[in-house]
C-alpha cells in the first residue's frame, strides 16, 4: 500500500516549485542554431520560440540566463522587423539588466536608427562602460553624442582616439574635424570660434597623415579657411591642393571641380 505525503513534505515540495527559477538556456540555445541558417524565415523561428517563453514568464531577472535570453530575443525583434516592439521594450530590459553589453548597445543602436540622439547616447555610453571602448558601440556613440550636441562629445573622442580602430583611421579624424568646425560655428565667442576652427584643421592634417586618405580633406581645410577662419590665401592654397590630388583620380566628380574652380576666381578677386 502507497504511503501518504505527509503534510511538510507536500508543503515543501509546492514551496520548491513554486519558487524555482525558470531556465531559459535551453530555450537561447535553440534559438540561436535556428538563427544560424541566417534567412528571414529562420529568425523567425527563433522569435517564436523565445517569444513562447517571455509569454509565459514576462521579464523574469531572476530566470537562469536571463540577461543572454533577452539580448537574443530583442535582437530577433529586430531582425524580423519588429521594431515598434523592439522600442517598446528595449529600454525596459536594458534597465533591467544594466551589465549586460548587448542589450544597451542594441538598445542604443534602436533608439539611433529611430533618430533619438540623446536616448541613443545614454544607452552607448553604458555600453562601453560594461565592455571598454568596444569599437562598435564607440562609432555610434560618437556620432549620436555630436547630432545631440551633448557636454561629454570631447572626451568621447578623445576616448577614441586611444583605439587603434580609430588613431589608424582618416575617417575617424576627418570626422573629429567636422564636428570642430560645427561646435566652433554655434560659438558665439569669436576667439573661441578661431580656437576651434583651428584645431578642426588639426585633425583635418592628422586624417591626412593617415593610409588611405582621400583629396576630399584637402577640401575640408579649405572650407574652414573659407568659411570660418576667412582667410582666403590659405583657403585657395587648400582648394588647389584639392584640386591636384582629384586629378590623379579619373573618375573624379566634375560639377565638385567646377564648384571649387569658381570659388577659387571668387576668392582671387577678394584677395586684390
Amino acid at each position: 500500500m502507497k504511503k501518504s505525503l505527509s503534510c511538510a513534505t507536500l508543503a515543501m515540495l509546492l514551496f520548491t516549485t513554486a519558487c524555482s527559477k525558470p531556465d531559459v538556456s535551453a530555450t537561447l540555445e535553440t534559438a540561436r542554431q535556428k538563427a544560424q541558417v541566417g534567412t528571414h524565415e529562420a529568425w523567425e523561428e527563433a522569435y517564436t520560440s523565445l517569444d513562447e517563453i517571455h509569454s509565459k514568464y514576462g521579464v523574469d531577472k531572476e530566470a537562469t540566463g536571463a540577461a543572454n535570453f533577452y539580448a537574443f530575443y530583442l535582437q530577433s525583434m529586430v531582425k524580423t522587423n519588429r521594431d515598434e516592439k523592439a522600442l517598446d521594450y528595449a529600454q525596459q530590459l536594458a534597465d533591467t539588466f544594466p551589465d549586460n553589453f548587448m542589450l544597451q548597445y542594441m538598445t542604443g543602436k534602436i533608439h539611433f536608427d529611430d533618430n533619438r540622439m540623446v536616448l541613443a547616447t545614454t544607452y552607448l555610453e553604458r555600453a562601453i562602460m560594461v565592455k571598454e571602448n568596444d569599437p562598435s558601440a564607440m562609432t555610434l556613440l560618437l556620432q549620436s553624442a555630436a547630432q545631440s550636441e551633448n557636454p561629454k562629445t570631447d572626451s568621447f573622442f578623445e576616448q577614441a582616439a586611444t583605439l587603434p580602430e580609430f588613431s589608424n583611421d582618416y575617417c575617424f579624424y576627418n570626422e573629429w574635424g567636422i564636428y570642430l568646425n560645427q561646435k566652433g560655428a554655434n560659438t558665439p565667442s569669436r576667439a573661441q570660434q578661431i580656437s576651434l576652427h583651428i584645431k578642426a584643421i588639426r585633425k583635418f592634417t592628422t586624417a591626412l597623415q593617415r593610409p588611405d586618405a582621400v583629396p576630399a580633406i584637402y577640401k575640408n581645410i579649405a572650407i574652414t579657411y573659407d568659411k570660418h577662419i576667412r582667410n582666403p590665401k590659405l583657403a585657395r592654397e587648400f582648394y588647389k591642393k584639392y584640386l591636384f590630388k582629384l586629378g590623379s583620380q579619373p573618375n573624379s566628380n566634375l560639377e565638385a571641380r567646377i564648384e571649387v574652380q569658381n570659388r577659387m576666381r571668387e576668392l582671387a578677386i577678394l584677395m586684390r
